[in-house]
């Protein structure tokens, strides 16, 4: 990989880039210098030197990484993980991800939770993160201090500050506290006041469905957040966002699936799923006999990839080719370890 991208430095093999002579590119990094990310800002103290090892309690916090985190989180993350049984540590998630933001205050007889935590006093708060036996091995002053540090630096624990003002001059709703968005799109600068809080009304103590966010500006003005909104993960993710701005989703592929699901069951007339009415019919007349309704249908077209219908698509093709070139005369798999001198070098 001797090929250097003159605009952001990536590094290519020869064969990689397209053009010829001194033109010669690739647009696979940086589209020819058009895409510009932001330099990432050094994690505050103290956890810069949590991740670089230079901590104290580097080692356990890194073993515990993801019972901090949880437990520093403004939002919960909730998804089907099926188990893999033996072999090397894989999450899979099956079926949509659901990130849940609880009600601005705890409900009668139940323990502040996630964002809730943020509203009370810094110590106390971290007395209710480690009220439970699964959290036993954490330790009090790492917690506290890690609390501490998202108070002063994350821009949602900051604009919490001033949820209790909108509450008070909200009516009579359920509201759930969302992050705000930062006047300039294209910078990640913290917020320099506290004039800002946003809100939204929940539907039957839950997420809309769509999951668009509403927030509530003093001045009375509106925001609406796309649930694909990039700047979620930072509650899910304070440790990875600890100044809550924007970054690359660590769910992304789920969010762009989840995306291709909602065109898909927005656009059924487009992908002409009228040719699958044999099928509908046969479901119709079932349902039926049955005495129960079927609902709307919808139709899963083998354009979308890891469908049971691309699946058989592929496996047909396969069939085909076979049928018209013979068997082939040899299947290779090709493996390869990371830790070979020859990668290595």
């Amino acid at each position: 990989m001797d090929q250097i991208c003159k605009y952001c430095g990536a590094s290519y093999f020869k064969c990689e880039l397209t053009g010829s002579g001194l033109n010669k590119h690739s647009l696979i990094c940086c589209q020819n210098g058009k895409i510009q990310l932001d330099q990432q800002k050094e994690p505050p103290e103290p956890l810069k030197s949590l991740y670089l090892g230079t901590n104290n309690n580097s080692k356990h916090f890194i073993q515990n990484i993801r019972l901090y985190n949880s437990q520093l989180a403004f939002a919960s993350f909730e998804a089907t993980i099926p188990d893999m049984g033996p072999g090397p540590p894989v999450v899979i998630v099956h079926g949509q991800i659901y990130h849940r933001l609880g009600p601005w205050n705890a409900s009668i007889g139940y323990q502040p939770r996630f964002a809730q935590l943020y509203m009370i006093d810094t110590k106390e708060a971290t007395k209710q993160r480690l009220n439970s036996i699964q959290n036993s091995s954490l330790k009090f002053d790492l917690m506290l201090q890690l609390g501490n540090m998202i108070n002063k630096y994350n821009q949602h624990a900051l604009n919490l500050k001033q949820l209790n003002v909108v509450a008070n001059n909200a009516p009579q709703i359920n509201v759930q506290p969302v992050l705000t968005k930062e006047t300039d799109p294209r910078t990640y600068n913290l917020p320099e006041s506290d004039e800002i809080a946003a809100v939204f009304q929940g539907v039957e103590d839950d997420i809309p469905e769509q999951r668009q966010y509403v927030g509530f500006f003093k001045d009375g003005a509106l925001m609406r957040l796309n649930s694909t909104d990039n700047r979620r993960d930072s509650l899910v993710y304070p440790l990875l966002f600890p100044y809550g701005e924007k970054g690359w989703s660590p769910h992304a592929f789920p969010y762009q699936e989840e995306q291709r699901l909602q065109y898909i069951r927005t656009h059924q007339q487009e992908l002409r799923v009228h040719t699958y009415r044999g099928l509908s019919d046969y479901i119709q007349n079932a349902a039926e006999d049955a005495g129960v309704n079927v609902g709307r249908s919808l139709i899963l077209p083998s354009s979308h990839v890891g469908s049971p219908r691309q699946m058989t698509q592929l496996y047909q093709d396969s069939m085909a080719l076979q049928s018209r070139f013979k068997k082939p005369d040899i299947f290779i798999t090709i493996t390869a370890n990371p830790q070979w001198r020859e990668i290595r070098e």
